[in-house]
């Protein structure tokens, strides 16, 4: 079983009402959760092409700038992609919109390998925080697993199912780097230590839509981003899925926004 890239393809546009056809290879979404309330994941944003189509989620860790999934960006121009933060519903008009102004793709990123799949957009203008839009604390070291995160994102509740307007979001357990590892094994997937996977039950988890959206913890209420959605076994199958571990990106990531 190889390792699947997962990009959302979903409408973005006046409505939402009848399915939309999507192609597997470019679609991941969750399977198993609920809706979220307005405002509750303030920091999560949709990556909108050209056409105002939601592509991949991602997350707002300053003014001006957003941090995904490289496979969401690859080989692409600044030009052909929004950002729309401050809202749940993707027909919403509510929003802040602004472009892309520069896409840094990590430089040992391997789109075949799908290894260090992060990227950091540089928005034409800052976004101010609001009470529905807020810049999320980046986790700044390696925490041991298991340990209860989130996995938030616009999609699928089941598969085969229809694609749903509203913000979704996912209590999981991360799995231990080994353990991940060896469910991988003779999947003909590699697990890295500058990943963390998530696995709770069949039925729960990572389907067609939302790379690059986020993975957070809420220890102490206080939420934190710490993994990247990147690839895996579509959809909700029993196999982990698998995210870029933020933390082993973070001096990355602060050498090119500072």
């Amino acid at each position: 079983m190889m390792k699947t890239i997962v990009l959302i393809l979903a409408c973005a546009t006046a409505s939402l009402a009848s399915p939309l056809d999507v192609d597997p290879l470019y679609s991941w979404r969750v399977v198993g959760g609920s809706t979220a309330s307005a405002g509750q994941y303030p920091f999560i944003i949709s990556l909108r092409t050209i056409f105002n189509s939601h592509t991949c989620g991602g997350s707002l860790i300053a003014n001006n700038w957003v941090v995904t999934a490289a496979h969401c960006v690859y080989n692409s121009s600044p030009s052909s992609y929004s950002v729309v933060a401050g809202i749940n519903q993707l027909n919403s008009n509510s929003g802040v919109q602004v472009g892309v102004a520069e896409i840094i793709v990590h430089p040992n990123y391997n789109q075949n390998l799908i290894i260090n799949d992060i990227a950091l957009l540089r928005l034409s203008s800052s976004i101010a925080e609001s009470n529905l839009i807020k810049i999320i604390e980046l986790e700044s070291e390696n925490v041991a697993d298991p340990r209860d995160c989130v996995l938030i994102g616009w999609g699928r509740t089941s598969y085969p199912g229809s694609i749903p307007n509203d913000l979704q979001h996912l209590p999981l357990k991360s799995v231990p780097y080994e353990q991940c590892k060896n469910a991988w094994i003779n999947q003909e997937g590699t697990i890295l230590e500058s990943e963390i996977c998530t696995l709770t039950q069949r039925g729960q988890g990572a389907c067609h839509g939302d790379s690059g959206g986020p993975l957070i913890s809420q220890e102490g209420g206080n939420a934190k981003l710490i993994g990247l959605v990147s690839w895996g076994s579509p959809c909700a199958v029993g196999m982990p899925d698998v995210y870029t571990r933020v933390s082993a990106f973070r001096d990355w990531i602060a050498q090119n926004i500072n």
